[in-house]
């Protein structure tokens, strides 16, 4: 295609605008053209926790933006474009750890205000149907359906932390809804978070140097539930 590196540009400034500026910053912005291969754009991604977020969380939005830019149905190839950097490079290969790095020498959680603590978990947060009575036990899902029942009656306590690994479409989701809707039914404080949006909130927490107001919303809960967490990882 003619211009293919013209095009990825104008669908990543599309993106810019229609993101938040967390969102655009921390994953799409990092990404480089490589190469356009038959119907396919090849886009270079800095670590495989962004090529991974880019491929199966925020994919649809960024297909469609470059589909509107060349008026055509185009896919999309993540791929990690450089080897994944060693500690002492870290911070200078992803600016978020970079940030994190600086830190302590900016001590801003001194002058930070006095904050509030976190609010309860809003209702339509939540799937009301996600609960216990409506997951489907089978042998194969039968040890984590107990687990949950237990984090469920007495958080904090048994299972802690509680990791729910398995393929897509088996109920994982269903069930840390469900652990979320029967606490919160007790008057517990539950916050329930995909890990983009835990992400995000460090990303701003860390440049408006409200890295306190990060920590209390966090650990001033009871429970706390991190949907697909794995793309936190490394």
């Amino acid at each position: 295609m003619k211009d293919a590196r013209k095009a990825w540009k104008l669908a990543s400034d599309l993106l810019e605008l229609r993101w938040d500026r967390a969102t655009f910053e921390t994953w799409l912005q990092p990404t480089e053209f490589m190469q356009f291969d038959g119907d396919t754009f090849v886009v270079g991604a800095p670590n495989s926790y962004i090529c991974d977020m880019l491929m199966h969380r925020l994919y649809d939005d960024v297909q469609k933006a470059l589909s509107e830019v060349v008026q055509d149905e185009v896919r999309i190839e993540f791929r990690v474009q450089i080897a994944q950097p060693n500690l002492k490079d870290i911070n200078e290969e992803m600016p978020l750890f970079k940030l994190l790095s600086q830190q302590d020498a900016v001590r801003a959680d001194a002058d930070e205000p006095a904050v509030r603590p976190a609010a309860e978990l809003p209702p339509n947060s939540l799937n009301p149907q996600m609960v216990f009575d409506r997951f489907i036990i089978s042998h194969s899902n039968q040890i984590a359906a107990e687990a949950a029942h237990a984090i469920a009656e007495y958080p904090a306590t048994v299972y802690n932390p509680f990791l729910v690994y398995g393929g897509v479409g088996i109920g994982k989701t269903h069930l840390l809804q469900a652990i979320a809707n029967s606490c919160h039914g007790r008057g517990l404080k539950v916050l329930y978070v995909t890990s983009e949006a835990f992400t995000n909130d460090l990303v701003n927490a860390i440049r408006n140097r409200r890295t306190a107001m990060f920590r209390k919303k966090y650990r001033s809960v009871d429970v706390l539930l991190v949907d697909d967490i794995q793309f936190i990882r490394g």
